[in-house]
């Protein structure tokens, strides 16, 4: 009944695996999330070609910022390389724009949208907290970014979580845990919990 809110609440869902690699290198490196948004996008393309009087300048912005994009990849030294940046910075679009026009439609779906984000937040502290005791072997990946492990001549780790860089996880949680601070209408218990979170 609602696809485009299944779509962008089941990559929420499975957050922690939409970087991993469905395709090898060669083959271009296609992501979880890539693949899943471009198929997506052939059942939702007519979004993606309604020009409302409003909307206007936002689409002659970004099919500027593409055309650049495109020009620069295209005059790149790693020509297919670039390209296949192209087309997940296409796919990043895709998913925020149908995100936007959702939550523009119904204002209530924003607090769906951020419980989800609430809860990946949560399950990567659980997954972070098991690397902290197993080890950084407890991964989805078969090889982990060497920046892991810090040369300083002692047994430091940066911990990834769920991800693949530990840069990546640190980005990841210093824009997700200001979610927790959100105000809420009422005060109750959850919100000190959601204090207690951030400052974990």
């Amino acid at each position: 009944k609602f696809p485009r809110k299944s779509y962008l609440l089941f990559l929420l869902l499975i957050f922690p695996f939409i970087d991993l690699n469905i395709t090898r290198e060669e083959f271009g490196s296609v992501s979880v999330f890539d693949f899943i948004t471009y198929f997506v996008f052939f059942f939702t393309f007519e979004d993606f070609f309604y020009f409302s009087k409003n909307k206007k300048l936002y689409y002659f912005l970004f099919l500027l910022l593409t055309g650049l994009l495109l020009i620069g990849s295209i005059r790149s030294e790693f020509v297919v390389n670039s390209l296949i940046n192209f087309f997940k910075y296409l796919s990043l679009f895709i998913y925020s724009k149908l995100l936007i026009d959702e939550c523009l439609k119904d204002l209530s779906f924003i607090k769906q949208v951020i419980r989800y984000l609430k809860l990946s937040c949560i399950l990567s502290l659980v997954f972070l907290m098991i690397q902290i005791i197993i080890g950084t072997k407890f991964t989805f990946y078969t090889e982990l970014n060497p920046n892991i492990y810090l040369d300083l001549g002692t047994d430091s780790l940066r911990y990834p979580s769920y991800f693949q860089d530990p840069q990546k996880y640190a980005q990841y949680l210093s824009m997700l845990v200001f979610l927790f601070l959100m105000k809420r209408e009422v005060k109750s218990t959850r919100s000190i919990l959601d204090v207690l979170l951030f400052i974990l």
